[in-house]
């Protein structure tokens, strides 16, 4: 079923309603003329979502979809069931695109990956774009390539006229919005008198902030006509903000152009890939009278790496009618590309553009330029540049030719055609609603990995449940990736399906997979730290699933341990079950009763020996190595124990020079190495794995256990990990009564420190320490097989299925 003949409306959200914006002129206003144009649709184009009415639109793009913002706006038409199609033109998985000096800030691929949920539909510019979307988004999302299209003289003036009648209607709907909150607030003032005064004024600085008369008043106040031509995704803003061309050089010398946005770090583009052909370039000035132009918004950077070049150059800050005024005179344009994971994905605009102007390229063959591969030079610059040098009917020539294949493939028809087609899909799922985002999910179990410590408990059970024929979905923190670079190769390593999610973006609209019947979660409380489990376990008990959590600690808040800073009384948990590492007799005395209640012992699913960190030289001799390890929660301490903590490392260093000792902080407490101001521990024997420090950074306390020979921990479940790795442990007690711990060796001052050291290195002494860990695992946790224990617990129909020899059940029953 087509597009019905009627009215048609469609929102285009883009990210500014400037010209200069080369997203907003490729990506919205050439479909938006186009559609209109050739199929009588509305389109309302604006960059501020309060100023639309979600309800008069049948359709809505949002393009470049990287703030904030556009997920709010996102979920609001998703809630009125209004087909969502997304539009990106860049890279924005390319390590370091877009990322915020502000941690808690979600990057643009957060907030893309997880608006896509809502999507009908992807729309992407390049093919290599494509799989990278369906890389990070799956493949169950529909994804579309529609190149960029082009532009002309007309068009442009058409655009910029657009623009500005565009602007003019968001500052009338700004205020109208505007109006509608205070004629609100100022009912909610009369209904519930002074009481309301807080909330009101805290609304009206919320909307005077974002959506003010004030505001659009200040925005007109600074309207003024801007160039209208651009060469990239960003603004590239002309000198002193005026269309002035600068007074070009008197030169008869051939021009050979370059023009584009400068570069960003987050990928390897822009003014210095002329550096790619610095030899070519220079070659070419021994064997013709030439002269490189640039165009660009970055004069220091050319100054200090494109003028030295042993070649007449001359640099312009962009304008539209720069531009245009180059590109009359230019012999040839240079396109060099460094072939790097955002460059590749880079669409043909400015090599179109160059040849509907009339003039001949030269440029290293990317995806997007294949089309015009016939009429382009690629391979050699310096072989390109003397073909159309030597010749320059070649270069008219090749021009012609690139304009009549420009038309076909990027043409106003075209793109209409390829925009009526994605649009036709929307509606249709709409009118059956049958919408992209609540099409069935194959995923049954939805795990959450909110820390970078949930990571060793979740991999056993996401491979035992895949294994057994049940597909999990992983919903993870994208700000593991801080810490845990390689987050997501190893979650495409284990799982078919993840979903990278920031903290801030998890709300009441979040979707869980139809399919789903499960959320599995780890480190889930009332307490702040686990508010993100803690919510989503709310939205799953609402949404109908069946919730659980684990425990991760051996002391662990609301089921472990108590103290007067987290009583254990004030605890409470969302989910319905709580899998625990031991017997009920493991849970400390003071537990609440509907705590108690919900506890299965299942087991640790965690390996009892994870995999190995590389670490520095210094520990490939052969000195024997014991770890100390300082925990999360230090505040639980008091001065004296912190002291001696810190003054028996030292006076252990000094007693044992032959031996190595590797002090690791904890990977989040990091009470050493941030919080703690006195002097660190310090001795030639001693290495401090601070976490913060790259060669650390992912290094858990598990993946050093192979190197060492003991360890000595603070109260923590580093006692545990170390104990099931077969290693002799001992705690430091230092006054503290931690009968949990027993039979473990409890350490109060120096020499019960040096005692263990001494012990544990000595061949007859050391199997009796052993022993004693090898009790204490059997006392705290049950045996193997926790994983399977723990998917029998969550899909209880497969316990038929895997059950003991004697045919019992691995778990009790719910």
């Amino acid at each position: 079923m087509d597009i019905p003949p009627r009215h048609f409306v469609i929102g285009w959200k883009v990210s500014a309603l400037e010209p200069q914006v080369a997203s907003v002129r490729y990506r919205a206003l050439l479909p938006v003329l186009a559609l209109e144009e050739q199929h009588g649709f509305e389109c309302r184009v604006f960059s501020d979502q309060h100023a639309v009415e979600l309800g008069e639109l049948d359709a809505l793009v949002i393009v470049k979809g990287l703030g904030l913002e556009d997920f709010e706006l996102a979920q609001k038409a998703f809630a009125r069931q209004i087909p969502i199609i997304l539009d990106l033109c860049d890279n924005i998985f390319a390590q370091g695109y877009g990322e915020s000096k502000v941690d808690y800030r979600p990057t643009p691929s957060d907030v893309f990956s997880t608006i896509a949920r809502y999507a009908s539909a992807i729309v992407v510019s390049t093919e290599p774009l494509e799989e990278l979307v369906r890389l990070y988004c799956g493949d169950h999302h529909a994804v579309v390539v529609i190149p960029d299209g082009v532009e002309s003289s007309k068009r442009l003036l058409e655009i910029d006229a657009r623009l500005r009648q565009d602007r003019g209607q968001q500052r009338r709907r700004a205020i109208r919005t505007f109006g509608r909150r205070l004629w609100r607030s100022m009912h909610r003032l009369q209904d519930f008198g002074r009481m309301a005064w807080g909330p009101l004024i805290q609304r009206s600085r919320r909307i005077i902030n974002t959506n003010s008369a004030a505001q659009a008043l200040r925005a007109l106040a600074r309207f003024r006509p801007t160039a209208i031509f651009s060469t990239d995704t960003q603004r590239l803003a002309s000198a002193g903000g005026t269309r002035s061309v600068e007074a070009p050089a008197v030169s008869a010398a051939l021009k050979l152009l370059w023009f584009g946005i400068h570069g960003a770090e987050h990928g390897n583009f822009g003014m210095l890939d002329l550096l790619l052909i610095q030899a070519d370039l220079e070659q070419i000035a021994q064997e013709f009278d030439v002269e490189l132009v640039v165009v660009s918004n970055h004069r220091e950077k050319f100054e200090r790496h494109i003028k030295p070049l042993r070649i007449k150059t001359r640099y312009l800050n962009w304008s539209a009618a720069t531009m245009e005024q180059q590109l009359r005179e230019a012999a040839l344009v240079l396109m060099p590309n460094s072939l790097d994971s955002f460059s590749l994905c880079k669409s043909a605009n400015r090599t179109a553009l160059a040849l509907t102007a009339g003039v001949p390229v030269v440029a290293t063959l990317t995806p997007a330029l294949r089309e015009l591969s016939d009429c382009i030079r690629t391979g050699s610059f310096l072989e390109g540049m003397r073909w159309y040098l030597s010749n320059p009917s070649r270069g008219a020539q090749s021009a012609g030719q690139g304009q009549a294949i420009i038309q076909r493939v990027y043409g106003s028809r075209r793109i209409a055609t390829l925009w009526l087609d994605v649009l036709n899909t929307a509606v249709r799922s709409r009118s059956s609603q049958e919408h992209a985002s609540e099409q069935p999910s194959s995923a049954n179990l939805v795990v959450s990995i909110y820390l970078v410590m949930d990571i060793d408990l979740a991999l056993p059970v996401i491979r035992r449940a895949q294994g057994m024929g049940i597909e999990v979905m992983v919903l993870c923190n994208s700000e593991i990736r801080a810490i845990k670079p390689d987050i997501e190769t190893l979650l495409r390593a284990h799982c078919r399906q993840y979903l990278l999610v920031h903290r801030t973006m998890l709300d009441r609209h979040f979707l869980f997979p139809a399919s789903a019947t499960a959320l599995l979660t780890f480190s889930e409380t009332n307490l702040r730290p686990h508010a993100f489990n803690h919510q989503l376990t709310k939205m799953a008990n609402r949404a109908g699933l069946a919730t659980f959590t684990t425990q991760h600690g051996f002391e662990n808040v609301g089921l472990t341990y108590d103290d007067s800073i987290q009583p254990i009384r004030k605890i409470s948990f969302a989910a319905q079950h709580i899998f625990i590492w031991g017997s009920l007799e493991t849970l400390h005395p003071s537990i609440p009763p509907r705590t108690r209640r919900k506890c299965i012992p299942i087991g640790c699913p965690k390996p009892e020996r994870g995999t190995r960190a590389t670490l520095p030289q210094a520990f490939s001799g052969n000195k024997p190595v014991v770890g100390i390890f300082e925990n999360l929660h230090w505040k639980r301490y008091s001065d004296a124990y912190r002291e001696a903590f810190i003054s028996n490392v030292m006076k252990l260093a000094r007693m044992c020079p032959e031996v190595l000792f590797l002090v690791k902080p904890h990977n989040a407490g990091l009470w050493l190495t941030s919080r703690f101001r006195g002097e660190l521990p310090s001795a030639p024997n001693v290495v401090i794995a601070d976490p913060r420090a790259p060669q650390w950074a992912s290094t858990t306390a598990s993946g050093v256990f192979w190197r060492c020979a003991a360890v000595i921990t603070t109260p923590s479940t580093v006692a545990l990990d170390a104990a099931r790795y077969g290693l002799p442990v001992a705690v430091v007690a230092q006054g503290l009564s931690l009968n949990n711990y027993a039979p473990l060796p409890l350490l109060h001052d120096p020499q019960d420190w040096w005692g263990f050291v001494a012990d544990a290195l000595e061949a007859q002494k050391r199997p009796a320490l052993a022993d004693l860990a090898r009790k204490f695992c059997r006392r705290v946790v049950l045996a193997d097989g926790a994983d399977l224990r723990m998917v029998e617990a969550l899909f209880p129909q497969y316990a038929k299925a895997v059950q003991l020899h004697d045919g019992a059940s691995h778990v009790p029953a719910l």
